[in-house]
């Protein structure tokens, strides 16, 4: 499995799929990248996206994984917000998560079980 940054439609809700494939950390470099070439165009407002964490079973990020997840968001969250589900987070890496959406004023990240509990999220109406 190759890593995966494009957009897709899900009954009416478009986002950003982001999964980093069967090499895992190797390729979250390149997923970031990826995300924020695909961002940076767009118009300003609420950006949707769903990262597949599953490949990645319980790696937690280094330094230079969020030197760069800080890049795209300073980048691209300066005209934009941002709603995001993370598949398959568990235990230590969801409180991360929960804790990272805590600190953003921008970013919206919730821990999600499974890919259609993501969905859900990401469909909800902004309040």
């Amino acid at each position: 499995m190759s890593a995966t940054c494009e957009w897709r439609q899900h009954e009416g809700v478009r986002y950003l799929f982001l999964c980093p494939g069967g090499r895992g950390a190797e390729h979250l470099a390149d997923v970031l990248r990826g995300a924020h070439e695909l961002m940076v165009p767009e118009p300003p407002g609420l950006l949707r996206a769903l990262f597949d964490n599953r490949p990645l079973s319980g790696f937690l990020p280094g330094s230079a994984q969020l030197g760069e997840a800080k890049r795209v968001q300073r980048d691209v969250l300066r005209e934009h917000s941002l709603r995001l589900a993370v598949v398959g987070v568990t235990g230590v890496s969801a409180a991360v998560v929960r804790g990272m959406s805590a600190m953003s004023g921008r970013v919206t990240m919730l821990p999600a079980p499974t890919p259609e509990s993501a969905l859900a999220f990401l469909a909800r109406e902004v309040s």
